[in-house]
């Protein structure tokens, strides 16, 4: 099922680069910024949103509540995963099922009926190729299950025998990697398979998660957080090594959402919890520091001019930092899920 979004309005806001008239050569083409996230709507659902350059479109008509996790760009087109509570629950008819979903330039292709929970949580391209990760629900084993969807059908990535969620997809060459977890031996653990092929990643304590894929080069790096001594911290595999990082004195548990490298630097942001509050967090190699000592997750983090931002929310609002000084905090109750520079 597709329906359409035109994103006219908002494409017609990147503003090409011109000619000085003292030099004949043409003036680079300036990157433009994409961020996926949702944001309330007039029907007072909240609305899987697109931003470009700051301009707003809703990607879908915000008659049910519905999300842009991820965004991706290739060539001239624009991608986006997430999901739309769009069908009622067998199980519940109070409840509305949610069903994993793309956009590709604002039409959007449903992976999933909605006869059980599914989410799309990252998407990335590769030639005529649509990757999607996610979760889907498996009704025959009632289980969570890891879900990877190529142009549109589903890619087993295990028997669906065990809780798992696929959490990112990322191509680099001829391999497909998926990070995630799966619940094995009643132990939540990290996991990435490359080409469906299975890997758990080492950790230390009781818990892990797999959250994001980053590439730099010859390394392949995945962020997210393992559990230990009842405390949930921050880390990150470089080419399967473990690696945790830092925390802020005080503070309770820490999760990294994203990361980059830059100048063999890692860069990761993430939140914490003081008592019961997150607060959105900033890692550079390892030492972390607050963004805000109000109520936020920072969820993404990427690199434009040599100028690193951080896109998230404080309160019910979406926000963005720029080299760890907040620079936009939205008066429309939402949140940035992913920014990119393209």
């Amino acid at each position: 099922m597709k329906k359409s979004i035109t994103l006219t309005a908002l494409l017609a806001l990147i503003v090409l680069g011109g000619c000085r008239e003292d030099d004949d050569s043409p003036a680079p083409t300036p990157k433009v910024e994409y961020i996926a996230g949702q944001q309330m709507h007039g029907s007072g659902e909240f609305t899987a949103s697109l931003w470009i350059n700051g301009g707003h479109t809703f990607l879908t008509n915000g008659s049910f509540e519905s999300a842009a996790n991820d965004v991706f760009k290739l060539n001239n087109d624009i991608y986006a995963a997430g999901y739309e509570r769009n069908t009622v629950s067998p199980s519940d008819p109070t409840e509305m099922n949610k069903a994993a979903v793309y956009w590709k330039n604002g039409s959007m292709t449903q992976l999933t009926d909605g006869s059980s929970n599914a989410e799309a949580n990252s998407i990335a391209v590769s030639g005529s190729d649509i990757y999607v990760a996610g979760t889907e629900y498996n009704n025959v084993t009632m289980r969570q299950n890891a879900s990877l969807w190529k142009n549109g059908t589903a890619v087993s990535l295990h028997d669906g025998s065990n809780w798992s969620y696929g959490n990112a997809v990322a191509i680099n060459g001829n391999d497909v990697y998926v990070a995630g977890n799966e619940t094995i031996g009643g132990a939540v653990s990290a996991q990435l398979w490359k080409n469906g092929v299975r890997v758990t990643l080492p950790f230390t304590g009781t818990s892990s998660n797999a959250h994001r894929i980053i590439f730099d080069g010859n390394d392949i790096y995945i962020i997210g957080a393992h559990s230990e001594g009842g405390i949930t911290k921050a880390c990150y595999w470089k080419n399967n090594v473990f690696h945790p990082v830092g925390f802020i004195a005080g503070g309770g548990s820490y999760f990294a959402t994203d990361g980059l490298v830059k100048n063999g630097e890692l860069h990761l942001v993430g939140f914490g919890f003081e008592g019961t509050t997150a607060k959105p967090v900033y890692w550079q190699n390892g030492t972390a520091q607050k963004l805000a000592e109000t109520h936020g997750v920072a969820y993404s983090i990427a690199d434009i001019n040599n100028v690193l931002t951080i896109a998230g929310r404080l309160g019910e609002y979406p926000a963005k930092w720029e080299n760890a000084t907040p620079v936009f905090t939205g008066t429309t109750q939402g949140a940035f899920y992913k920014i990119i520079y393209k």
